[in-house]
């Protein structure tokens, strides 16, 4: 699952940073910072004697620099990828993640400097009229991490919370409502196996959740709302974990 993750998301910013035409740095640096910093942890204070290649750093350094500015300053995805490692190493719940690590990374590193988020590989497809997020292809690796219906309730809630906010109930209303969709973020960072609900009910519950909690905080201006929603749905997950409560 997780090469299958890796080729979809090199796939994505391939074509993305095609279609800006600019060489993406800050994907770069975010994988070669997140890959040391996990072999580092690794090697030094979890001491193991032999070194794998670290698919899960490479995936959230894939991440970051798929959402950080493609050209933001190098320092704020050098801490938004330490932070992310460091998360997972030092935040956790029954020895699994508390936090996605790439979206607490990212509020951390972005957050000091003031750097919006700004998803840059949610490039669309123009094919025969017919606009098509590319990021949509993610539904593959959700699918295959068994998150499909976490991220369908969060595409779904949000879809109709934004057409009941921002949009008319028309056909030309729901397309500017699905356009808008962040298809990146509901297909691959809210359905994290290791952060999100594993059973239907709970996913279905989950998604709903965080769109909900988006929608409250992006209403009132609040900065990295898709982070902060995210690690809100964490922290209530976390809680129930903590209880070993069986629902979820």
């Amino acid at each position: 699952m997780h090469l299958l993750a890796i080729v979809l998301l090199v796939a994505i910013d391939a074509f993305s940073a095609y279609s800006l035409r600019q060489f993406p740095y800050s994907l770069v640096l975010a994988v070669a910072t997140c890959t040391a910093a996990e072999l580092l942890l690794s090697r030094y204070y979890l001491k193991h004697s032999s070194l794998r290649i670290p698919f899960p750093a490479i995936i959230t350094g894939l991440i970051i620099g798929s959402v950080a500015p493609i050209s933001s300053g190098f320092l704020a995805v050098i801490i938004a990828s330490v932070v992310a490692v460091l998360s997972k190493a030092f935040l956790k719940v029954r020895g699994v993640n508390l936090f996605n690590p790439a979206a607490f990374g990212m509020l951390i590193g972005l957050g000091i400097f003031a750097i919006g988020d700004v998803w840059w590989a949610s490039s669309s497809l123009n094919i025969g009229s017919v606009v098509l997020p590319v990021a949509a292809l993610l539904v593959i690796a959700t699918y295959e991490a068994r998150r499909l219906t976490a991220a369908f309730s969060f595409i779904v809630t949000f879809i109709l919370l934004d057409l009941l906010i921002y949009s008319s109930f028309t056909l030309a209303g729901l397309e500017v409502a699905a356009l808008g969709t962040n298809f990146f973020f509901a297909l691959l960072m809210l359905p994290d196996p290791k952060t999100s609900p594993h059973k239907a009910a709970a996913q279905g519950a989950y998604g709903i959740g965080i769109a909900i909690a988006y929608f409250l905080l992006a209403s009132h201006g609040i900065q990295h709302s898709y982070f902060i929603a995210l690690l809100i749905g964490n922290l209530g997950y976390g809680f129930y974990r903590a209880r070993g409560r069986r629902l979820f």
